[in-house]
């Protein structure tokens, strides 16, 4: 069962690859329902095993770009999962059986970022792309971890799991 697998895994990264039933049927062949309520199951496996999770969304354009899908998706986050749950959006580029669409647009990646820390998320990432993707403290903003190309630079503003600058709780995985 999911349950005894998660004594096991430390950390998931989910992909959630579009928050509409008929685009996930038609594209990835899978059900959004099916993929939900393992997201949830996984999360609550958080507090009884201590496993980490986050979620990453392949934007792409045209088919998961429109703020409706970026706010569902959000929404779902916030309601079930908590503010403080990491979420990627991440740029999409065209390889195997999507050579049809262009690379995302920088540009719809920005905003699902904006909607996403506007609506609530308080750590929010981009991915496949040249941005800011450093990790700041939701309560105070200060810098924690600097991020280069996947890698981590600086991660000496943080003591036993809390902002060195204001004591917020953080919600990183660092071992």
């Amino acid at each position: 069962s999911l349950d005894e697998t998660l004594k096991f895994i430390d950390a998931f990264n989910i992909d959630l690859k579009f928050f509409d039933e008929r685009l996930y049927r038609e594209i990835c062949g899978g059900k959004l329902d099916i993929v939900l309520d393992n997201l949830k199951a996984i999360y609550e496996g958080k507090n009884k095993h201590g496993t980490h999770l986050e979620i990453t969304t392949l934007l792409i354009n045209g088919l998961n770009t429109d703020e409706n899908h970026i706010r569902s998706n959000c929404k779902f986050v916030l309601e079930e999962l908590g503010e403080e749950f990491p979420i990627h959006f991440s740029r999409f580029f065209p390889m195997h059986k999507m050579r049809d669409k262009s690379p995302t647009n920088v540009d719809y990646l920005l905003r699902a970022k904006e909607i996403a820390v506007d609506m609530g998320i308080e750590y929010v990432y981009l991915g496949n792309m040249p941005a800011d993707n450093n990790s700041y403290c939701p309560n105070c903003g200060e810098l924690l971890i600097a991020r280069e190309r996947y890698c981590n630079s600086d991660k000496n503003r943080i003591k036993d799991g809390h902002c060195a600058n204001c004591g917020h709780k953080l919600n990183f995985v660092l071992k």
